[in-house]
C-alpha cells in the first residue's frame, strides 16, 4: 500500500500526522490526500479503503487548511494486510509560521 500525504502549503500552524499503518491488508491500496491550498473553510475528505478486502472502510477527515490551531490527522488503516506498505510524507516545510 502506498500512502501519499501532500500537506497544504501556507497553513498558519504546524500540522501533526499520526499514521498507524495497516499490518495485514488483503490487497495493495493507494491513498492520495490532496489538501486544498488556501481554502478558508473546512473540508471533508472521504476515502474508501480496502476495496478488495473483506470489509470496506471509510475515513472521514474534516480538515481546515488555515485553522488557528494545530491540526491532527489520524489515519487508522486496514488491519488485515498481506503486502508491504510504503509511507511517503512530504511535509510542508514552507508553511506560514513553521519553525
Amino acid at each position: 500500500m502506498t500512502l501519499i500525504l501532500l500537506l497544504a502549503r501556507g497553513a498558519s500552524t504546524e500540522m501533526t500526522l499520526i499514521l498507524p499503518l495497516a499490518r495485514r491488508a488483503s490487497t495493495e491500496m493507494t491513498l492520495i490526500l490532496l489538501l486544498a491550498r488556501g481554502a478558508s473553510t473546512e473540508m471533508t475528505l472521504i476515502l474508501p479503503l480496502a476495496r478488495r478486502a473483506s470489509t470496506e472502510m471509510t475515513l472521514i477527515l474534516p480538515l481546515a487548511c488555515r485553522a488557528s490551531t494545530e491540526m491532527t490527522l489520524i489515519l487508522p488503516l486496514a488491519r488485515r494486510a498481506s503486502t508491504e506498505m510504503t509511507l511517503i510524507l512530504p511535509l510542508a516545510r514552507r508553511a506560514e509560521g513553521y519553525k
